[in-house]
């Protein structure tokens, strides 16, 4: 068969685009949380979420002392993760090089950057760590 440009390579271009898209929407992350903390932790995450196309701030789980969680999270593992780690209402972490400012309340919460944070008990604005390199299928996240 030769491939002209018109309706074939239209058609074998958008082909391509829906089978990319597809497998960009398939995308997800293993999240295992380990807390070396003496006591509970909570996580909030910024992941870029395949599902809707969009990156999201969710929270919060939570880690017993010295214990480990594993969540699942429809993210794209050629984006970072990013994390905020509190203990007792205080951050358990510094601020590193690659950050992002969110919007974070006490309560449990789920919104998209289009969306902005939703009401709720002590809204305000946290920095979130930035993952060092892309995630891949699995990421680990210890809190000493």
């Amino acid at each position: 068969m030769t491939w002209r440009r018109g309706r074939g390579w239209t058609l074998a271009l958008l082909m391509a685009v829906g089978v990319f898209g597809m497998a960009r929407g398939a995308g997800a992350a293993a999240i295992i949380l380990d807390n070396y903390r003496d006591q509970k932790i909570s996580v909030a995450l910024y992941y870029y979420d395949t599902s809707e196309g969009s990156w999201c701030c969710q929270g919060w789980w939570g880690v017993d002392a010295g214990g480990e969680r594993t969540i699942t999270v429809p993210h794209d593992p050629g984006e970072r993760i990013y994390y905020y780690v509190q203990a007792g209402g205080k951050v358990v972490h510094k601020r590193s090089e690659g950050w992002s400012r969110q919007h974070v309340v006490d309560d449990a919460f789920k919104y998209y950057e289009h969306d902005g944070c939703p009401d709720g008990t002590n809204y305000r604005a946290v920095y979130f760590n930035g993952s060092k390199k892309a995630t891949g299928k699995s990421w680990r996240l210890k809190i000493n």
